[in-house]
């Protein structure tokens, strides 16, 4: 998924990436499309989300709160 996000990016298939994980592992991507001028939005669980993450998203969404209006 990484690698998506950055090759993605660099083609300019997007301006806003939304990336639904908590993992820290992601901040490093993250960060260089964010450099590239990209706005990547977090998805995630609060449980699950990483500090590090949490200070690298330009915005996050956390999952618990919005699982009424996505359910079927």
């Amino acid at each position: 998924m990484a690698t998506e996000l950055i090759a993605q990016g660099f083609g300019g298939s997007y301006e806003v990436a939304v990336v639904v994980t908590g993992d820290d592992d992601f901040s490093k991507a993250i960060r260089y499309v964010q450099d590239q001028g990209k706005t990547v939005e977090v998805a995630s669980f609060d449980a699950n989300l990483s500090s590090g993450l949490e200070r690298t998203a330009d915005s996050i969404t956390f999952l618990g709160e919005i699982t009424d209006s996505i359910r079927r």
